[in-house]
């Protein structure tokens, strides 16, 4: 191949393409002839992240945490130096409660699964049939197929239909805000599938995998919470990594329109406005329809591939109070409502108590989520009436009929990518339609998960398989 300067082009910066734009970069600084540009259609970098600061509470958007158990974000803030910026959930509250018959239960330890005995025993979560039917895992055979199922169908099959109603899907619908119905037991939850494969029962698996994790330290010997975030919030880390990138190779404000093949690893990228960049190689880090209208003039097999994978619409409202106001203890986490209950709400999240620096002294910061696919509706909603079901909802919940001294909402069109069942088949045909584009990449939440550390993940594999493409003259694989 020939060695004079790579050009690649990034359209999106969210998390997944600041992750290609970085390792781009490294490649850079040690001597490699490559040229990125990274495209962003906003004036923002950081996708969903945003990070606001308001009468001394400090919102978030868009996610509020990450897993410290997968390290690739870790590893960015500490490339970044922000290790000393990171805080812990609170170790101290850490209940997380659901609404039975209107009344918030503390969650027994393990929320999915049986991990203690006496506090699950004990619990009024589940009935006592509900309790005997979880443990069930125990003694049922594993299943033997290779196909996929849903979600909902793999836990009715081994924790029973009230575990699925009661713990399941409103803990699941937070992560995914979709149908847990449609959703791929495979391509949103794997560990389940590989659990029961191995260990021939989920709560035997779980327990085992635990023992594995617990109080397992990083590289450095910090034993992290499972979630952490930033005192200045998430978008501290997207602030600091676009401060680190070249600012000549960050470009926001440029939507792209359409990208066009030119010949083996040559493309062309028109920009709105009628300007035209050209590259050898292309990463679209844009969400899946976004990708299918990019792609339709050269490939509508894929265009039309892309297209199948549907997303949901969310919204978040945050809340401040004067903590005198507050009638019960937010002593935990927050508190999920199942869809039986036949709440307008899908969860709760007691920001200020979950991690510090969240609200001014004597002030409570919570945060709500509405809408998923099963709750669209209420996404018609004005902001302020939005605002108004929420404080409606919280006051039958908690009991709180004060006027907020602070209230936000953030709104998230087609913002979650939902892995439905026959996800990997879509995957695979995506895979097949982009083998005759070499270095066109596709990559981000629509694919192969939905978190920061995942999305940062696929970012950087995306850029590690152009990189190695450039080198060695191998075939990229399409889809990260």
């Amino acid at each position: 191949m020939n060695r004079s300067t790579f050009k690649v082009i990034i359209v999106g910066g969210g998390v997944s393409g600041l992750g290609a734009a970085d390792r781009f970069q490294e490649a850079r600084h040690q001597g490699s002839p490559i040229s990125f540009t990274l495209l962003e259609g906003s004036h923002l970098f950081g996708g969903k992240i945003i990070t606001q600061r308001e009468g001394g509470f400090l919102i978030e958007g868009g996610p509020e945490s990450f897993v410290s158990y997968k390290p690739w974000a870790l590893e960015v803030c500490e490339r970044l130096g922000l290790v000393s910026q990171l805080i812990e959930t609170n170790r101290e509250q850490q209940r997380v409660y659901t609404l039975r018959a209107g009344q918030l239960l503390e969650l027994p330890q393990g929320l999915l699964v049986p991990t203690r005995l006496f506090p699950y025993l004990t619990s009024s979560v589940l009935s006592g049939w509900g309790k005997v039917r979880m443990l069930g895992d125990l003694v049922l055979p594993k299943f033997r197929g290779t196909q996929d199922e849903s979600v909902a169908a793999f836990v009715r099959r081994r924790l029973g239909r009230e575990a699925l109603l009661r713990l399941v899907e409103p803990l699941l619908s937070g992560i995914y805000a979709g149908d847990v119905e449609r959703m791929s037991l495979k391509s949103a939850f794997p560990l389940f599938y590989d659990l029961e494969q191995e260990y021939g029962s989920l709560i035997r698996g779980l327990l085992e995998r635990r023992k594995g994790l617990r109080n397992k330290p990083n590289k450095e010997g910090i034993k992290w919470t499972t979630f952490v975030t930033l005192k200045e919030g998430t978008g501290q880390l997207v602030d600091a990594w676009v401060k680190h990138l070249s600012p000549f190779s960050m470009v926001s404000g440029k939507k792209v329109e359409q990208i066009q093949p030119k010949g083996p690893r040559s493309y062309r990228v028109m920009i709105e406005g009628g300007e035209v960049m050209e590259a050898n190689a292309v990463v679209l880090t844009v969400p899946a329809f976004q990708a299918a209208r990019l792609v339709e003039g050269f490939s509508p097999a894929l265009s039309g591939t892309l297209k199948k994978i549907p997303f949901a619409s969310t919204a978040t409202v945050s809340l401040g109070f004067r903590q005198e106001e507050i009638p019960r203890p937010m002593d935990g986490y927050g508190f999920i409502v199942p869809r039986v209950e036949g709440r307008r709400i899908l969860a709760a999240t007691w920001t200020s108590t979950k991690f510090p620096y969240r609200a001014p002294p004597g002030h409570v910061l919570l945060r709500c989520f509405l809408g998923g696919t099963l709750g669209q509706e209420i996404l018609s909603l004005g902001d302020q009436e939005m605002i108004r079901v929420v404080r409606e909802e919280l006051r039958g919940i908690m009991g709180i009929s004060a006027e907020p001294v602070f209230s936000k909402v953030f709104r998230w069109d087609n913002a979650t990518p939902q892995y439905t069942v026959g996800h990997q088949n879509r995957l695979d045909l995506i895979e097949e339609a982009l083998r005759g584009f070499p270095c066109l990449v596709l990559t981000g939440s629509s694919y192969r998960g939905i978190g920061i550390p995942d999305c940062i993940h696929q970012g950087t594999l995306a850029a590690e398989r152009i990189l190695k493409d450039f080198f060695r003259g191998s075939t990229v694989s399409p889809i990260v």
